[in-house]
């Protein structure tokens, strides 16, 4: 039987292939960090129920497998300073 780490891992690979899918689908681009924004080709990405689905099981099992692999100090760090720079 896989380990979680590789369960969380496959999780994560079908996930974005699902999103992939369906951005090509919708005939939009995949989000990157070098591309500029564009609010119709986002509003087409955040009302798709397939890829928020899929986005949610990303997001989710990405938190999830870095509480795994950090020791339990660096996740916590990490999280307080996350709340405290949202303040």
């Amino acid at each position: 039987m896989p380990s979680e780490l590789s369960r969380l891992a496959a999780l994560i690979t079908s996930s974005v292939s699902e999103i992939e899918a369906a951005c090509e689908t919708l005939g939009i681009d995949v989000p990157s960090l070098d591309s500029v924004f564009d609010p119709v080709q986002d509003s087409a990405f955040q009302s798709s129920p397939v890829i928020v689905t899929a986005v949610k099981a990303v997001v989710a099992a990405t938190h999830q497998l870095s509480s795994i692999i950090q020791s339990p100090y660096t996740t916590l760090s990490n999280l307080a300073v996350s709340v405290s720079d949202g303040l």
